[in-house]
């Protein structure tokens, strides 16, 4: 396999080689450089957790999601639950642009910019996955300049962490709320929708609290 690595980048430096789950490991590393999760059509939850169990052994390799599809009849906010089950990897699309409803065309193009924005932090940050034993219903990352957190699940509580830098809370529980512990109140807090459009100014307070963030949209806190 190292025979074959290097005869390959003598002809392309930046070949890009792909193991997939579940015959990888961290050893495989030395061998390629993009790890992939196993095929998961449809299915977001496993999406999900097969990408944060690959973010916790592949080091700086960089974790692909398996492609990701929907049903081009569900509501825009559940094609961006698929997306969102994604988000911490490198998200790779199995759905034809061209036959997507315009409404899930701008989820798509919403989402991929916020992956583009955001990637050194989600790609490439602390990356936090919490509770593996209830499938990771919370997935946080964080840089110096901001920090991410997920809800999948509504029956969690979501922490948003040290008030020091801007915090993205992202919800994809398929509700239209999230139970949020906040340390200190925000400076200011705005309310996004799924299209990345936004929809109002939020007044929180610290401690615990409901907080009605859009189904698939997320709040941003500045501090």
């Amino acid at each position: 396999m190292k025979g074959v690595l290097a005869r390959l980048q003598a002809i392309k430096p930046d070949i890009l080689i792909e193991f997939r789950q579940n015959y990888i490991g961290p050893a495989i590393r030395q061998y390629g450089n993009m790890f992939r999760a196993s095929d998961c059509p449809g299915d977001m939850q496993n999406n999900r957790i097969r990408i944060a169990n690959l973010r916790l052994t592949s080091g700086t390799t960089a974790v692909h999601a398996d492609m990701i599809e929907w049903n081009p009849n569900e509501k825009p906010e559940v094609a961006a639950r698929h997306i969102l089950s994604a988000l911490y990897g490198v998200i790779q699309y199995s759905v034809m642009l061209r036959e997507l409803p315009e409404s899930h065309f701008k989820v798509v193009k919403h989402w991929l910019d916020f992956s583009l924005k955001h990637r050194q932090t989600l790609l490439h940050g602390n990356f936090r996955p919490y509770n593996p034993e209830a499938c990771f219903p919370i997935l946080e990352a964080e840089s110096k300049e901001e920090r991410i957190v997920t809800a999948y699940q509504e029956s969690v509580v979501v922490k948003a962490g040290e008030p020091d830098r801007d915090t993205y809370i992202i919800n994809a529980t398929g509700a239209e709320k999230v139970v949020v512990e906040l340390e200190s109140k925000p400076k200011k807090a705005e309310y996004y929708d799924t299209y990345g459009n936004f929809v109002a100014g939020a007044k929180l307070t610290k401690g615990l609290q409901n907080v009605i963030i859009p189904a698939s949209g997320y709040v941003k806190l500045i501090y």
